[in-house]
């Protein structure tokens, strides 16, 4: 009898997205809380990068005894990662595992601060992180760091103003794009998941 109720359930849909970084999972999380969608979107913090994260996605969606996912549909996946120090290469076997999978990237480089400081400015230029933590710094007044990133009230703050990001990074491509800097989908991948 429990066997029938189980086949008879109605699956929930279900957006699984997997991100590199804590910044990442809290920033998703607030996004998830203000753009209210009829399917539940899952934020998992996994801490992969490249194809580390799309080997890591697919071994946890297809473990049978992950009861996150048990009585869900899955509707898309979304791997959220940046470019740091992976290679070229790696980066490129991950989009090819990736598109074999029908999981999504979304991506920055150099690094997920490209994100942040687009609430605050077009960024047309490369720069490295540390550079990139220095701008944010100066819009933020105050220190960007490792516990700043991570502040409840920063990144609420920042989704507040999510337009502004989406309309500074709107000239990036929307495919895919791994060797140039400063480069980001993001937005493009945020209108997606939130029907923006």
């Amino acid at each position: 009898m429990a066997r029938r109720r189980s086949q008879n359930r109605k699956l929930r849909t279900l957006i699984v997205i997997f991100t590199e970084g804590v910044t990442e999972k809290i920033y998703f999380g607030k996004l998830s809380q203000k753009y209210k969608r009829k399917i539940k979107i899952e934020t998992i913090h996994d801490g992969n990068q490249g194809l580390n994260a799309v080997e890591e996605a697919e071994k946890t969606l297809g473990n049978s005894k992950n009861l996150k996912f048990k009585d869900s549909q899955i509707e898309q996946v979304y791997l959220i990662f940046d470019k740091d120090h992976l290679s070229l290469q790696n980066l490129r076997e991950a989009k090819k595992e990736a598109d074999r999978l029908d999981y999504k990237i979304g991506f920055s480089n150099e690094s997920f601060e490209l994100w942040i400081l687009s609430h605050f400015q077009c960024v047309t230029k490369k720069h490295d992180n540390k550079e990139l933590k220095q701008e944010i710094s100066k819009q933020i007044n105050r220190k960007y760091d490792d516990r700043t990133k991570t502040d409840d009230q920063l990144i609420s703050s920042l989704v507040e103003d999510i337009d502004r990001a989406l309309k500074n990074t709107s000239s990036f491509s929307k495919e895919l794009v791994l060797d140039e800097n400063p480069y980001t989908n993001l937005g493009w991948l945020i209108k997606e998941i939130y029907e923006l």
